[in-house]
């Protein structure tokens, strides 16, 4: 497993809070991305505000930059960049 920093919602109209969060390791038909940088956008702060629900606790932040591992390294991986098992 892996340690991230992670803007993290416990309580929908609260801040978010910088937490580490351990991730785990990738599991057959997914490939590890090593992320350099993070943003949240208007969905990601409209979610936190609650205007959807869901379950909590949650991390946003779906428009990210950074690197996959090698492909070599992932199992099967299809023309669409995606790993399958």
């Amino acid at each position: 497993m892996s340690t991230i920093k992670a803007a993290v919602c416990h309580e929908f109209g609260k801040p978010l809070t910088i937490e580490n969060v351990e991730l785990r390791a990738p599991q057959g038909g997914e490939v590890e991305v090593t992320l350099d940088a993070v943003a949240i956008c208007h969905s990601d702060i409209s979610y936190a505000d609650g205007a959807w629900g869901g379950s909590l606790p949650a991390v946003y932040g779906h428009e990210a930059a950074g690197a996959s591992q090698p492909w070599e390294r992932a199992s099967k991986a299809s023309p669409q960049g995606i790993a399958s098992s």
